[in-house]
C-alpha cells in the first residue's frame, strides 16, 4: 500500500451528509441519456410545442400558446402518480412494432372549447364541464392523430408510426408493462385567462434505440456484480495510526521549535491501516522512492 501526500485525499461523508453540489440519484428515473441528447429531446419537444400551439390556433381561431417545460425517464407504473386525472381526457396511442404505446393527456375543458369552435360554434365561455359527444370524440381523434404526426416530425424521425386507438377519462388502460420506461413530457398550454397542463408519455425503448443509447436485459447477477465493481472502486479515506502516546501537560507547556516528542509506539509493531476509524489490516513503515510507504503484514477483523 502506497500513499502519495501530494494526492488529494477523499473523505468518507457521514450518513445523511451529502457533498456539496452533489445530487441524488433516482434510480427509479435512470439517467440514460448524454447531455448532447438530453438537449436534442428538449429541443424536439420545443418544437413540437411551438407547432401544435400554432395548430390549435389555426384550427380553433382562438390564440393558444403551448409551452414545454421538461421531461423525465420514469417506469409506466410510476405515471399516474405524476398525471392529475382531474378534468383530463386521456387519448392512448399505439407505435408500429413496439409492444409499448403513447398516452396523450388533454385537459377537457379544452378538448370541449376546441371542437365546439372545430364546427363553427362560438366556443362562448365558460363551457359548462361535461363529457365529449361522439362527434367530439372524433374530432379530438383527428387532433390528436395531428399533434402526433408534428411530434414524429419534432423528434427527426426517432418514432415510428403512431396510430391513435381509444379515448377515455380515467388512465385505467395499461398501454405499456409496469416496468416499461417512459419519457413523460410536460406542457403548459396558456390562452387569456387559461393556464392548464398538458403531458405525452412516450415508450424510452424505439428513442434510446433510435440514439443508440438501448439497454440490454441483463441477469439480476450480472448487475449485482457490476454495482460491487463501483462500489469497490469508490474512494475512501485511509489512515495509518500509531499507538497513543501520553505526554503530561508540563512537557506540553514547555515545548518550544525543534523539539521532539518521542512516540510510545515500539519499533517492532506494526501499524494499524484504519477505514472510516476501524483497523482492516497491519502495516510495516517503509518507503518508495520519495514516497511514504507501508506494507501490509497482517490481516485485522473489524470490530
Amino acid at each position: 500500500m502506497v500513499t502519495d501526500r501530494r494526492r488529494r485525499r477523499a473523505r468518507v461523508l457521514e450518513p445523511g451528509e451529502a457533498a456539496a453540489g452533489a445530487r441524488l440519484y433516482d434510480f427509479g428515473s435512470p439517467e440514460l441519456l448524454t447531455e448532447l441528447q438530453h438537449q436534442l429531446l428538449d429541443s424536439g419537444f420545443a418544437s413540437f410545442a411551438r407547432q401544435v400551439g400554432l395548430q390549435i390556433t389555426a384550427k380553433t381561431r382562438v390564440v393558444v400558446g403551448l409551452e414545454y417545460a421538461s421531461f423525465v425517464l420514469l417506469p409506466y407504473s410510476s405515471l399516474a402518480e405524476r398525471l392529475d386525472p382531474r378534468g383530463s381526457g386521456f387519448i392512448f396511442c399505439s407505435m408500429e412494432g413496439e409492444r409499448a404505446g403513447i398516452v396523450y393527456q388533454v385537459p377537457t375543458s379544452e378538448a370541449l372549447l376546441w371542437t365546439s369552435r372545430m364546427v363553427g360554434g362560438t366556443g362562448r365561455l365558460p363551457l359548462a364541464e361535461r363529457t365529449l359527444t361522439a362527434v367530439e370524440r372524433g374530432l379530438m381523434w383527428r387532433m390528436a392523430d395531428e399533434h402526433l404526426g408534428e411530434l414524429r416530425l419534432a423528434l427527426g424521425g426517432l418514432l415510428p408510426e403512431i396510430a391513435v386507438d381509444s379515448f377515455a377519462y380515467t388512465l385505467t388502460r395499461d398501454v405499456a408493462p409496469a416496468d416499461e420506461l417512459m419519457i413523460v413530457a410536460t406542457f403548459r398550454l396558456r390562452r387569456a385567462g387559461v393556464d392548464l397542463p398538458l403531458t405525452l408519455a412516450i415508450p424510452a425503448a424505439p428513442v434510446l434505440k433510435a440514439l443508440g443509447r438501448s439497454q440490454e436485459a441483463q441477469r439480476g447477477t450480472a448487475v449485482t456484480e457490476r454495482l460491487e465493481q463501483h462500489v469497490a472502486a469508490a474512494p475512501v479515506e485511509v489512515t495509518l495510526r500509531f499507538d497513543e502516546t501520553r505526554v503530561g501537560p508540563g512537557i506540553v507547556l514547555s515545548l518550544k521549535e525543534d523539539d521532539l516528542i518521542l512516540l510510545g509506539h515500539p519499533q517492532h509493531r506494526p501499524l494499524s491501516v484504519m477505514l472510516d476509524g476501524s483497523p482492516i489490516v497491519r502495516a510495516a513503515v517503509g518507503v518508495q522512492g520519495e514516497r511514504l510507504a507501508c506494507v501490509v503484514v497482517e490481516f485485522e477483523e473489524a470490530s
